[in-house]
């Protein structure tokens, strides 16, 4: 199964598009060699900028030999693959091939952790947080993740901060909902400073956009945000954010929203560069 996403400088037809049932389903069934090099192949083709593949979806999982013919194809085209895992032997295949990052956690134990501190896979969990509106988590549910999340802390893993909040709760933005989830890695004792990381500088990095953003410096997006506190102290600070600034244009300024940026002409650098 093939996910992909949208954008890029081709400019498809919506008849395009229906024809090759990119958006719709959002998964693409691959189950033969050259329905995983089509599907890749489609997904490009629509501006895909990473590969995500469901290692263990169905009952059958693709194997590693599988795994490493996938990644081989989307490297052609310079190209990461992300393997959404579930089960154990799901995730050993993807290490095993080579996978870029792991998305979800329920199939790391600490033999996977090791294994994936020694390939350096990412691993972009979802932590998901007790009391969460609409998304009920048991008090043993929670134990195990953050157990899972300090495990992988521990061995070192490389971690990036993930929610799959695409989901909505009433009452709250989906950024007031992201940062529900940074209580699961204080209650895993993961030092501020290195939650910080997983936030941004490592979700650059698992993304492929270090290179033009992140750092201040010259050359590169100017994405900043402004906070009352030190978060280095206290990860709360997060939660209120005074001004916001995208690529160079400011959307919040004292805590107010400046919705004038939201109608602007475009990105300060032109359409569609990220």
């Amino acid at each position: 199964i093939i996910i992909g996403g949208m954008g890029g400088q081709f400019y498809p037809t919506p008849e395009m598009a229906k024809d090759h049932i990119i958006v719709y389903p959002e998964y693409l069934d691959a189950v033969t060699r050259d329905e995983m090099v089509k599907a890749i192949r489609q997904n490009i083709l629509f501006g895909a900028r990473v590969i995500k593949i469901c290692v263990d979806c169905k009952p059958y999982a693709y194997t590693a030999d599988e795994i490493r013919f996938i990644i081989a194809e989307a490297a052609k085209a310079g190209l990461k693959v992300e393997g959404h895992g579930q089960t154990v032997n799901g995730a050993r295949n993807a290490i095993d091939a080579g996978i870029w990052s792991i998305a979800h956690s329920t199939g790391l134990n600490d033999e996977m952790h090791k294994l994936m501190a020694q390939k350096g896979v990412w691993r972009a969990g979802t932590e998901t947080p007790m009391g969460l509106a609409g998304h009920p988590v048991s008090q043993q549910a929670y134990q195990r993740t953050v157990a899972s999340l300090k495990n992988a802390y521990e061995n070192k893993v490389p971690l990036t901060f993930s929610t799959d909040a695409d989901y909505w709760v009433a009452g709250k933005t989906r950024g007031e909902v992201c940062l529900e989830f940074i209580k699961v890695w204080q209650d895993a004792g993961i030092p501020n400073a290195d939650t910080l990381r997983a936030m941004t500088s490592n979700g650059y990095k698992v993304s492929g956009t270090e290179k033009s953003r992140g750092p201040l410096a010259v050359g590169f997006f100017a994405d900043i945000i402004a906070v009352n506190g030190n978060p280095l102290e206290s990860l709360d600070t997060l939660k209120d954010v005074q001004f916001v600034m995208k690529n160079g244009l400011v959307f919040k300024k004292d805590g107010v929203m400046t919705p004038a940026a939201f109608f602007n002409g475009g990105p300060v650098n032109g359409w569609r560069i990220r």
